[in-house]
């Protein structure tokens, strides 16, 4: 049935008697108080007496408190709103007026359809304020608007009371309940350090190398066909653009696939807009955010308080975590080593909210364009438990440039591994058994099962898979929560016998497994 339209310069959209309706059966009967408390809000009620006697029922119900006419009206005076309310004797007017507690769903959808229509009402008025004022920037106004309607829209819909998730454990022990495994950042035997759809982070001193190596992970997806956003509050785009070929990324694929971000004031309505239209245009695997401290700060919040710090990442880090991509936040250290403890500089909750892993980067030689380097990455967190344990290094990254800087070539190694940039040979006959392998494999192979199927040391496995991905040959594929390898295109072995590196001649052979 329509709903009889508000009279033109009368009340907005509401109704008296639902309002009404639904309180006093919250009052005679725990479902109904339970419906009220889950499904609506203070704020839906039309009437400011009957928003306080809802807002008073529903702290009751949260703090599990008896929920009856003398308890209401205390909370009520407690909070200093028994004289909006009506007084006590409301309370009981309400009980013995309700028609049926049976049907409190029906008052609740009246009371919340009301409201919707209240709140999109107010909206349209701000928004041709808004444009009547003539504002300067056009497009933002726009973005505003819609975001007004949005809001509007995700309040339209019945409140689910439990943030809580109930989780189907029958299909769980169904399923795989395998160890969580990293995905990006690959080191050279195969190994990698980041998880999709999880938080991570790199803690360490200023110029010390934490963009160059988010910038090598970005290199790697690039290279497999994946995209990258990098918001940052640091650098330029031309600083990181420019770093990001210099390490060999094909501009073709930077300018397809790469989406790079600066944030000049807050992170408000109209950038949670636009970033989430660009998630949704690249479904990115990886979004790096350089730096947490300037984010904060533009933001206003303070790096030192763990709610303020903690309500930035459920703002904005988390929600794009959720989309399936591994989110890179890069942070600064405390500077006196003495007083550095885990994570980063400031809140706890800077390491505590993390999902992923977090490191910290301790420079072994000092980097330039002009000068090879190295770092260790050591393990701060891990909270799958997939790479190792806290305290232990992860990996060691060396870098190496080349033409005055004009090229870097960037290679991570397992902690036990060490030398110049430029990487081994490759195992081209285990490379060519990989390929021979997922060539005829009837059934999806995962990197586990490959290990068992081609006839060589786990170890030499995983470097031959990896340089097959750096080269484009194999690619991951998400299937559930399992993850399996897809033959792209086959590998028929070097054209010339793997002799190693000429420096003279040609750039170094690291540049053939993907600099990592």
């Amino acid at each position: 049935m329509a709903r009889a339209p508000a009279p033109k310069g009368g009340p907005p959209p509401h109704d008296d008697r639902a309002e009404a309706a639904i309180l006093g059966a919250a009052l005679l009967s725990p479902d109904a108080l339970a419906t009220l408390a889950t499904q609506l809000r203070p704020g839906d009620f039309y009437r400011p007496g009957h928003g306080a006697i809802a807002a008073a029922m529903i702290r009751l119900y949260e703090s599990a408190r008896a929920v009856d006419p003398v308890t209401v009206a205390d909370e009520l005076r407690r909070a200093g709103a028994l004289d909006t309310a009506g007084g006590p004797g409301v309370l009981i007017d309400l009980q013995a007026d309700t028609p049926r507690t049976s049907n409190v769903g029906s008052y609740a959808t009246i009371v919340h359809d009301h409201a919707t229509l209240r709140r999109l009402l107010h909206s349209a008025e701000d928004i041709r304020e808004r444009a009547a004022d003539m504002p300067a920037d056009v497009h933002e106004a726009v973005i505003w608007a819609q975001q007004r309607v949005a809001d509007v829209a995700a309040n339209n819909g019945s409140r689910t009371y439990s943030s809580l998730r109930v989780t189907d454990i029958a299909a769980l022990l169904a399923g795989n309940l395998d160890t969580e495994q990293a995905t990006l950042l690959t080191r050279t035997d195969g190994r990698a350090l980041l998880y999709a759809g999880k938080m991570h982070a790199l803690f360490a001193e200023p110029s010390s190398g934490k963009s160059w190596l988010a910038l090598l992970a970005a290199l790697e997806i690039l290279r497999l066909g994946g995209a990258v956003i990098y918001l940052d509050l640091e650098d330029s785009a031309p600083g990181i653009v420019g770093r990001l070929i210099a390490l060999g990324a094909d501009p073709a694929d930077v300018g397809a696939r790469f989406a790079y971000l600066s944030q000049d004031g807050r992170f408000g309505a109209p950038e949670r807009l636009e970033l989430d239209r660009l998630l949704e245009d690249l479904n990115p695997d990886l979004v790096v955010i350089d730096g947490v401290a300037v984010a904060l700060a533009r933001d206003g919040a303070d790096e030192n308080s763990n709610a303020e710090v903690a309500a930035w990442i459920e703002r904005v880090p988390k929600p794009i975590a959720a989309t399936g991509a591994a989110v890179l936040l890069l942070d600064h250290v405390t500077k006196d080593r003495e007083k550095r403890g885990r994570g980063g500089r400031g809140a706890g909750h800077k390491l505590a909210a993390l999902d992923g892993a977090a490191y910290y980067l301790n420079v072994l030689e000092p980097f330039s364009r002009a000068r090879p380097g190295a770092f260790s990455l050591r393990i701060e967190k891990d909270r799958p438990g997939g790479v190792g344990e806290v305290g232990a290094n992860a990996a060691t990254c060396f870098l190496e440039p080349h033409g005055d800087g004009a090229r870097v070539i960037m290679r991570l190694d397992p902690p036990a591994l060490g030398g110049p940039a430029s990487a081994p040979r490759k195992p081209t006959y285990v490379m060519g058994r990989i390929s021979d392998v997922l060539t005829d494999a009837k059934v999806p192979v995962s990197a586990t099962t490959l290990r068992h199927l081609v006839n060589a040391k786990a170890r030499t496995v995983d470097a031959a898979l990896a340089a097959l991905r750096a080269e484009g040959h194999v690619i991951d594929r998400r299937e559930g929560r399992s993850t399996f390898l897809r033959l792209v295109r086959p590998y028929t072995g070097p054209a010339v016998p793997d002799l190693g590196p000429t420096p003279d001649l040609a750039p170094p052979l690291s540049d053939e497994l993907g600099e990592f």
